[in-house]
């Protein structure tokens, strides 16, 4: 599971296409589960523990070159689409005006402690690091994405062969982001860290049999398909 793809090359040509249609399903999936009843709302949460990692990995993917110029528009588009998104997501999941900061925070978390590495330096993006880490408690996820796509950036900027070494490293991640979220070793947990690579390591095969996924398109359906959720709760309860 080398890095395929030339640099600049866009997204059409992406063989992790297939991995973000994956993700974007499973991610939707996961939230109508909040109107189901076990055990269907148990298979979509465990469907949708692969829906931020694989997220994880595709920023990390598309960062790996000309990294200040991307992160900077990945940095614009994520938190206007977050703050968009959050009151939305506050009262879906009942966290009152901004208990926790959505998905889309957490991803753009991960791009600014990217942004401050390619720009200012190690100490900087540690500093960075430092304080995600301490303020994890309001990220959707916690501080184990942000921190994993440095640490893989980091992996990918020494060698672009270290790309199926982050895959496990963002896998194994979000097992330990499951684990902690629910207090113990569940399923959930398990579906992390084995879905994640499967989904990557199934990508490059079906990716070209796909349409693209314009990028805007993610940003937009975030907050519009939970938008749409809570009105479907709302008439199911």
């Amino acid at each position: 599971m080398s890095v395929p793809g030339r640099p600049g090359a866009g997204l059409a040509n992406s063989p992790w296409e297939g991995a973000k249609w994956m993700a974007v399903a499973c991610m939707a999936l996961n939230h109508v589960g909040l109107m189901w009843a076990s055990p269907w709302q148990d298979c979509a949460f465990l469907a949708g523990r692969v829906s931020l990692p694989v997220f994880s990995l595709l920023v990390v993917y598309h960062l790996r070159h000309e990294t200040e110029a991307k992160a900077s528009r990945y940095l614009l588009r994520l938190l206007i689409w977050a703050l968009v998104a959050q009151p939305i997501y506050a009262m879906l999941f009942s966290f009152g005006a901004w208990g926790r900061l959505n998905a889309l925070a957490t991803l753009a978390s991960g791009v600014c402690l990217i942004y401050l590495a390619d720009r200012l330096g190690p100490v900087a993006a540690a500093m960075g690091a430092w304080l995600v880490y301490e303020q994890g408690g309001w990220l959707e996820g916690g501080a184990w994405m942000p921190l994993g796509q440095l640490v893989a950036w980091y992996a990918l900027r020494y060698s672009a062969q270290a790309w199926p070494l982050c895959v496990w490293w963002i896998a194994v991640l979000a097992f330990g982001m499951n684990w902690q979220a629910m207090d113990g070793v569940t399923p959930m947990a398990w579906a992390a860290v084995v879905l994640t690579p499967l989904a990557m390591g199934v990508s490059p095969g079906i990716s070209g049999r796909l349409p693209r996924l314009p990028g805007w398109l993610f940003y937009a359906f975030y907050p519009c398909h939970l938008a749409v959720i809570l009105w479907l709760k709302g008439l199911w309860v």
